[in-house]
């Protein structure tokens, strides 16, 4: 047995050598059913066998190095997506002179028909609600001395780009769900997910603000719209509370982190002065103290402004409340660009505990919501 483990264990070295060393888009390590199959060819040359094999030992070889090839073909992937990013913005990063003047096409459901997964797979650098853009203004409205990124008309932050962990589960025919995902609900109303996790009966669901859309809804991840439709809104919260439920379909997938955003847990509540902060799609991550707190919302200064509907609030790590919106219904009192320092109307957030209670007393979809494992 040590003879047969030591030639099993060198003709693998051998197979990994080879497959690491091949020519790049190549890189495929042997499974250890074709390294014996090539061995025991060549020993037959020379008279020769090997003694028998237990099957289930070439068979937990072949899982482990099929998990190691799939690590290594996402590897692959994710060079050729960064290449592809970048040679994008290389040639053709728009030149517009002002943002406000030319506003950016809105999406619309039926945009998603144009599919494309697998190999045929490339990043977006630009589309509906994404464009680059480098003039001058552009970049100063948003305090940055590069090419900025934006996705909500008349917010000229630098706003968030698609992660590569969407673009791998995108390749994959699969949008992907965190807290701060933005999200297109209805028609083309842009939102930001509070979290996703599962409820009582195993169901996948999204939480986002009450007034993102109507129930029946259809949803579309907006960094993965080729994916298609991928949820819908199933639930408003009782009483008024600012929340919605989305049923996710069998298309999509949930994760606690996203895009360096973490919900490390559900529920607290902010003291009066404590420090918060929210990620959204219109004005990336923000933060500012609380005024004042209760038992269903909280009022802070934190900037948010349209499209940031949705977004975790988060202190210490937890989930406390999403964005509803301003304490005005007053659009241009918002935040719109970092140059305004903390000169802005103050942000009202649901209170995640709230959220918690109502889905539980309320029952159906969402009932018993806890974050995924990972």
């Amino acid at each position: 047995m040590r003879a047969f483990r030591f030639v099993l264990a060198s003709a693998l070295a051998l197979g990994i050598q080879g497959g690491l060393t091949a020519p790049a888009g190549a890189a495929v390590i042997p499974t250890a059913s074709e390294t014996l199959r090539q061995v025991q060819s060549d020993l037959k040359v020379h008279g020769l066998e090997l003694p028998p094999i237990d099957p289930v030992i070439v068979a937990d070889i072949d899982r482990a190095v099929d998990n190691l090839n799939r690590e290594l073909k996402q590897a692959e992937y994710a060079a050729q997506d960064f290449q592809a990013a970048m040679d994008s913005l290389g040639k053709g990063i728009p030149k517009n002179l002002n943002p406000q003047a030319q506003p950016q096409p809105d999406f619309k459901l039926g945009d998603e028909t144009l599919k494309r997964t697998g190999d045929e797979f490339r990043p977006i650098v630009d589309g509906p609600n994404y464009h680059w853009r480098s003039d001058p203004l552009s970049m100063f409205l948003a305090l940055k001395p590069h090419p900025v990124l934006n996705r909500i008309n008349n917010s000229w932050f630098d706003q968030p780009a698609t992660p590569l962990a969407s673009l791998f589960t995108e390749r994959e025919g699969f949008s992907l769900y965190g807290p701060s995902t933005p999200v297109y609900i209805g028609e083309s109303q842009m939102c930001t997910i509070t979290a996703s996790g599962v409820d009582e009966k195993g169901h996948q669901v999204a939480l986002t603000a009450g007034h993102c859309g109507k129930v029946g809804d259809q949803v579309v991840n907006a960094d993965s719209w080729r994916v298609g439709r991928s949820g819908t809104v199933v639930a408003h919260g009782s009483k008024g509370l600012d929340y919605s439920v989305i049923e996710l379909g069998s298309n999509a997938k949930i994760t606690r982190s996203y895009n360096g955003v973490t919900a490390q847990r559900l529920g607290g509540q902010p003291g009066h002065y404590e420090m918060v902060c929210k990620s959204g799609v219109a004005t990336g991550t923000t933060c500012g103290r609380v005024w004042v707190s209760d038992s269903r919302t909280s009022m802070s200064q934190v900037c948010a402004t349209v499209g940031d509907s949705g977004a975790p609030v988060i202190a210490g790590g937890a989930v406390v409340g999403l964005v509803s919106g301003g304490v005005v219904p007053q659009y241009q009192l918002s935040c719109h660009t970092p140059i305004q320092g903390p000169f802005f109307q103050p942000t009202i957030t649901t209170n995640m505990d709230a959220v918690l209670n109502d889905l539980n007393v309320r029952g159906g979809v969402g009932r018993g919501f806890t974050l995924p494992n990972a």
